[in-house]
């Protein structure tokens, strides 16, 4: 029977500790290089990708009222253009923008600073969730408006606005509201007409006071008007779009989400050379 060598033994033992301690430590580092290629993994250029023309679209998931949709353009000189519907005298409401907002960012955090259309003093912080060349979603930090802290849980998605129909909108359109016809004549410098049929002139021709103006971002459009053709209820009014034109620039449809059955979702038209074909 050979002899068992006690020194052998022990060095052999050494050996695969050893060996067990080094693969040990080398898999710890690798852990700790993965946590920390994790960490710092976020290589997102958050400053160049909010540049543009944004449309809230969505909260917290859900698709809104079409009236409830709201814009903001970030310039590359951080300078924020914000467009909402505000709410003045008398319960109308009215689509404003101003561009009296600056903004700066830090990593996935967005701070805006600025006066709204109202001209009450506002700060806005909000934190980026995710964010791609076509869609930005992000949560409120930090809502301040007139010296007021407003509690904001809401999510909020944005679709990156790229297309310009400006061009494409202007002239005369034809269509039916409420079964009868009347002509819009939208103008490149944001105001239009809105004619409708004069029996006692037999013609159609311009509603007096309508001081028709809109706001057109990409298929986008707010329009503002005074007092309502259809309720004949007097002030400033607002309604809020989503358009598709045809492949020929021929034919718009217009189409919103409502709060209300009786409020108008859909709108054909067509465009016309002239009021009254």
């Amino acid at each position: 029977m050979p002899r068992i060598n006690i020194f052998s033994l022990i060095l052999h033992a050494n050996i695969i500790i050893s060996l067990t301690m080094k693969k040990l430590l080398f898999l710890l580092i690798s852990i700790m290089l993965l946590t920390m290629t994790a960490c710092n993994n976020d290589n997102t250029d958050y400053s160049n990708l909010i540049i543009g023309k944004w449309l809230c679209e969505h909260i917290d998931g859900e698709e809104v009222v079409t009236n409830d949709m709201f814009f903001a353009e970030l310039t590359d000189k951080n300078v924020q253009v914000y467009g909402d519907i505000f709410t003045i005298e008398n319960n109308h409401s009215e689509w404003m923008e101003s561009a009296n907002y600056t903004y700066s960012v830090a990593n996935n955090v967005v701070t805006v600073i600025g006066t709204n259309p109202l001209g009450l003093s506002t700060t806005l912080v909000f934190e980026i969730q995710s964010i791609d060349d076509e869609n930005m979603t992000y949560t409120v930090n930090t809502l301040n408006i007139d010296n007021t802290a407003i509690e904001d849980n809401h999510t909020y998605t944005c679709t990156k606005i790229n297309a310009d129909y400006s061009s494409n909108i202007a002239g005369i359109w034809s269509g039916y509201t409420y079964q009868e016809k009347h002509y819009w004549q939208y103008y490149e410098d944001g105001t239009y007409d809105f004619y409708y049929y004069d029996s006692i002139a037999e013609e159609y021709i311009p509603k007096e006071n309508n001081n028709g103006r809109y706001f057109l971002h990409g298929d986008f459009i707010a329009t503002i008007y005074t007092n309502d053709y259809n309720s004949g209820n007097e002030g400033t009014f607002c309604e809020c779009w989503n358009l598709t034109f045809s492949d020929d620039f021929n034919s718009l449809q217009y189409e919103a989400k409502r709060t209300t059955e009786s409020e108008l979702t859909n709108l054909s038209l067509t465009r016309v050379a002239n009021v009254g074909d």
